[in-house]
């Protein structure tokens, strides 16, 4: 069983309204006003927690759809670069995992509050399986009762027809909350081997610290 940072947490309606409701009302701002003032909202969201990462994703796939309405000469990814420090690659991780899942009809209304619920890292897993429509609606329903990664690593590569391998060596690599980095292979314990200033206000300082943990795929407690 997977450790309780992988685990499901059920959302409030403060919460649901922070993904959906809100980055609503900063679009119908940013359609009278410009791109602007929707970027620096997604700078407020950009170090937040893990709900304000799902609202993240869904402000920037509403940029992109309506950005060549804004008149500005920057192309989208340059200015989310220019604002947040992203690099091409995360803005479209955070654009696809909008994209394929949650803007996705052929997923099902019922299992996406269930996803909002999880990290990021665990549902996106599940972007290139709803892209490519991987998933029987009896792949969504597991998906719907699914608690952690594992569960839903198990439903893709039963979907995919392939056997997953365990490797008893596996690294894994955590960030708590504090900034303490640890570490385990396989089943050992963790151990702590480093820790990272997440108290630091720089840009630069932010997106190197995203670089790292996106690059060397770091678990977020």
């Amino acid at each position: 069983m997977s450790e309780a940072h992988d685990s499901i947490i059920p959302l409030g309606n403060g919460e649901m309204k922070l993904v959906y409701d809100s980055v609503d009302e900063i679009m119908d701002k940013a359609n009278l006003a410009g791109p602007d003032i929707a970027l620096e909202y997604a700078l407020r969201l950009r170090a937040e927690g893990q709900v304000r990462g799902y609202a993240l994703a869904h402000l920037l796939w509403r940029l992109k759809q309506q950005w060549k309405s804004f008149p500005t000469d920057d192309d989208f990814e340059d200015a989310v670069w220019k604002k947040l420090g992203f690099s091409t690659d995360t803005t479209c991780r955070y654009v696809m995992s909008w994209d394929d899942i949650f803007s996705n009809e052929k997923v099902p209304a019922s299992v996406k509050p269930h996803l909002l619920g999880m990290p990021m890292n665990t549902t996106y897993a599940l972007a290139a399986p709803a892209r490519q429509d991987e998933l029987t609606a009896e792949h969504w329903e597991e998906v719907e009762q699914a608690t952690d990664k594992q569960a839903i690593d198990e439903i893709i590569h039963k979907a995919r027809g392939t056997e997953k391998k365990e490797n008893p060596n596996m690294l894994v690599i955590m960030l708590e909350k504090d900034g303490r980095l640890r570490c385990r292979k396989g089943q050992e314990k963790y151990e702590d081997f480093g820790y990272l200033n997440l108290e630091k206000e720089s840009d630069a300082v932010k997106a190197a610290i995203d670089r790292l943990l996106n690059k060397g795929g770091v678990i977020r407690r």
